[in-house]
């Protein structure tokens, strides 16, 4: 199956292009991963973002898919520029305007990755569908992963994470941010982190690795 073309689909997997009527769901593995598949095959992607809250578990899986990948990994937030960093550490939740220059910055970024043939993941938010329109939109080879779970988990996770400038009270206005993807794959984030990384793989259709090209550096 390839890529869906049309903007208000974007280049995921799309009902138009599936092979069967209705999305199969598919619980992989030992761990209590679940996959939405909508259908049997899609073009190899070049780029793969990992989405969802913070606390999910996004820079995790994105880089330990990355390393069995044999990718690149960028985090997502190293594209924020200072003000919209001092914000958040203030607890104050970014306003589209502030988002849109640091979507505007990813999304030259994939256009070179993308032209360059640059396998990379990519870890980011991505909360909102018009935030994913503009990472996403019609561009082909790009693949989104949407990482999920219950409430208290995520909450417990960022309450004895201690490595980053985003507070754990930014969570609840994330949450009411969140606008899930229909079309995707969907991961819940109980499962054992290699446990998900090795099902993820499997769904994308990923079955080697790529050259391994580090991160590009930039300037905030």
């Amino acid at each position: 199956m390839m890529l869906c073309g049309r903007r208000r689909c974007g280049p995921v997997w799309c009902k138009r292009n599936a092979t069967a009527s209705a999305p199969t769901v598919i619980a992989a593995g030992t761990g209590r991963v679940i996959f939405i598949v909508l259908g049997q095959a899609m073009t190899e992607p070049t780029v793969v973002v990992i989405m969802g809250v913070a606390g999910c578990g996004k820079t995790t899986i994105g880089e330990r898919l990355a390393k069995v990948l044999n990718a690149a990994f960028e985090e997502g937030d190293a594209y924020h520029d200072a003000n919209s960093v001092e914000k958040m550490r203030a607890g104050t939740p970014l306003t589209g305007a502030d988002r849109a220059p640091w979507l505007a910055r990813l999304a030259d970024a994939m256009d070179g990755w993308l032209a360059e043939g640059r396998r990379t993941v990519l870890a980011c938010s991505a909360l909102k569908a018009v935030y994913r329109e503009a990472l996403i939109g019609e561009r082909e080879g790009v693949a989104l992963v949407h990482l999920t779970g219950d409430e208290a988990l995520i909450y417990a996770r960022l309450a004895v994470r201690h490595n980053h400038y985003m507070p754990s009270t930014l969570l609840t206005s994330q949450l009411a941010t969140l606008e899930p993807p229909m079309d995707c794959i969907t991961a819940e984030i109980d499962g054992a982190p290699d446990e998900m990384v090795a099902e993820i793989r499997s769904r994308l259709q990923l079955p080697f690795a790529a050259k391994s090209i580090a991160p590009v550096s930039r300037d905030e």
